[in-house]
């Protein structure tokens, strides 16, 4: 399941239903790794800024999206998380989304939305974690 961010949700609703100038969108979307539940700023459990010391250094991909028929979005091309950093294996349970030109590096960027994985997935340095096309979609029902 998605969750937006705070952000998100008055971005949203500023839009919709104000006439106040909305923050300015985001054109670019990066991809977060979470040991547990991102929380509403995105910065909970991400990999690499808790304990998961051996992968320093990690850089978010950048997702692409396309817009669908049925009030959702998906991921153009595969998105593959991989490093070469560290020897220990990190179990991810959720992901985040980060807009802005400078999302892709941890602690950076604005948090857009977050949610857990259908199921707990291991990266090491040898197994990048990927999703592949189409299979990143946000809903709105």
């Amino acid at each position: 399941m998605t969750v937006l961010s705070d952000f998100s949700e008055e971005l949203l609703l500023e839009y919709l239903f104000t006439t106040i100038a909305a923050a300015d969108r985001p054109t670019t979307w990066w991809l977060s790794l979470h040991t547990d539940a991102p929380g509403e700023t995105g910065v909970d459990n991400e990999m690499d800024t808790d304990d998961d010391a051996d992968y320093t250094g990690a850089v978010r991909p950048e997702i692409e999206f396309t817009k669908l028929a049925n009030n959702s979005v998906d991921n153009d091309d595969n998105i593959t998380y991989s490093t070469t950093d560290g020897t220990a294996s990190v179990a991810i349970t959720h992901i985040g989304i980060w807009g802005g030109a400078a999302g892709e590096t941890v602690g950076t960027g604005t948090y857009l939305a977050g949610g857990a994985l259908d199921g707990t997935r291991t990266l090491t340095s040898t197994a990048p974690f990927t999703i592949a096309a189409g299979d990143l979609v946000i809903a709105l029902n």
